[in-house]
């Protein structure tokens, strides 16, 4: 049967998840679908061309049985509703942050979900620009919270938020009490649980400001 430019994707993506984006080839893709590399190109210029297609698949599968906003739901649950079906888009694969990071999301769902919120927060009275910027925003936090984890050397061994990046171990409480403080009170109120909950925070701290934007003169 000839290939299809969504098989193609769908297969990248299953390759995607043995080996991660670093050891994403147009040859191992190949082996995978039982082909020869030329047969890829035929339907694939280039690599990014090819991460454009893996991206808009899984963000397709993520907004799948989303339809338009309801009447009755508030600006501020629309924009949630998106973020968390964001959040799960670029967590549904191993590396899957970094392959919409660097991906051209012109031709993909992103587009009509950001349309509708767009006017979701219109119709609620914000201006067009800052509709706009509320919405990149919140795009913005989410795609940096997953790459946050899915980056983090140390994920493996410790999953909660305390633990990314380069704070993790902690830091001198003599030198920089202010911060190791915050970092104690994340780790007290964060035992057992992973990162959601530090994203779902940081959420709420946007949504209030756009809240506050709203009611400003």
């Amino acid at each position: 049967m000839p290939l299809e430019r969504e098989t193609v994707a769908r297969a990248a993506l299953v390759v995607l998840d043995e080996v991660g984006l670093d050891g994403l080839t147009v040859r191992r893709i190949a082996d995978a679908l039982g082909v020869q590399n030329p047969a890829l190109y035929w339907h694939f210029k280039n690599k990014q061309d090819l991460l454009d297609r893996m991206a808009e698949v899984m963000l397709a599968d993520a907004f799948a049985e989303l339809g338009p906003p309801a009447p009755d739901a508030s600006w501020s649950e629309t924009l949630s509703a998106l973020a968390h079906m964001f959040h799960r888009a670029l967590s549904s694969h191993r590396d899957g942050a970094l392959v919409i990071a660097a991906a051209n999301l012109s031709r993909s769902e992103t587009v009509r979900v950001l349309d509708d919120a767009l006017r979701t927060l219109q119709d609620a009275g914000f201006s067009a620009l800052v509709a706009l910027n509320a919405t990149l925003t919140i795009s913005s936090f989410t795609l940096g919270s997953v790459l946050d984890a899915q980056l983090d050397p140390y994920r493996a061994v410790d999953p909660h938020p305390e633990a990314s990046g380069m704070l993790h171990g902690g830091v001198d409480s003599e030198r920089y009490p202010a911060l190791a403080g915050a970092l104690a009170e994340v780790a007290r109120v964060s035992t057992g649980q992973d990162r959601t909950a530090a994203f779902e925070a940081g959420l709420q701290l946007i949504l209030a400001g756009i809240a506050a934007t709203l009611s400003a003169p």
